[in-house]
């Protein structure tokens, strides 16, 4: 290479302060590219929520499977209580009663919502479809038998301690039924992205060395 084009191609060369030849920098990733996979996120959570809440105004859902499962819950729960010995306490369809206090299973009360919250954020996150199925299934099932442990708790909140029922019921169970939805989703998707890494991991050392 003749001096003249070295020359050239140095002085083509953007210089730093120093006098030295700057480095190109990388191409910056266009906002959808840093943000695509949150959106996609958020669209999919808000399609699936606003599904889940187009069925709950439905006449079915409201008329028939609603009073089946408040009854459902509360069948469930009277089985437990009258093996706690409270055997004075008596069902009547979604209610719970005795002679020192008494709870009825209502909407809002069945752990629906929650379940949905969880379900639709499992399904929203990037994730094998089996996993997140199964995933999905088994966090509503621990939602479900924790709804009925509140059921449990408030009645014996009423019947021991009735001044505090409302505390209970309003506040305590409800905030952390949402808290217990959110935590339990973190929790999957922390599990999701560790398993997943691991497995690339695990397949980049299988690999053989080509050196």
């Amino acid at each position: 290479m003749s001096r003249r084009n070295k020359h050239k191609r140095d002085s083509d060369s953007p210089a730093d302060g120093k006098g030295q030849p700057r480095r190109r920098k990388g191409r910056r990733k266009s906002w959808y590219a840093t943000h695509g996979r949150d959106l996609r996120f958020l669209a999919v959570f808000a399609t699936l929520m606003g599904g889940y809440f187009f069925v709950t105004t439905t006449s079915s859902f409201k008329d028939e499977f609603i009073p089946w499962f408040l009854e459902l819950n509360a069948t469930v729960s009277a089985t437990v209580i009258h093996a706690f010995g409270y055997e004075d306490m008596t069902q009547r369809g979604n209610a719970l009663m005795s002679a020192r206090g008494a709870v009825s299973v209502e909407r809002g009360c069945d752990a629906l919502d929650p379940c949905a919250l969880f379900v639709a954020a499992v399904l929203s996150t990037p994730a094998p479809m089996v996993s997140k199925l199964l995933s999905a299934l088994g966090g509503a099932c621990v939602l479900v038998v924790l709804n009925l442990v509140r059921i449990i708790t408030l009645f014996l909140t009423a019947v021991h301690w009735r001044p505090a029922f409302d505390v209970m019921h309003l506040e305590v169970w409800q905030a952390l039924f949402i808290i217990l939805a959110i935590v339990l989703w973190m929790a999957w998707a922390s599990w999701e992205r560790n398993r997943r890494r691991r497995t690339v991991m695990a397949e980049a050392s299988q690999m053989p060395d080509t050196n």
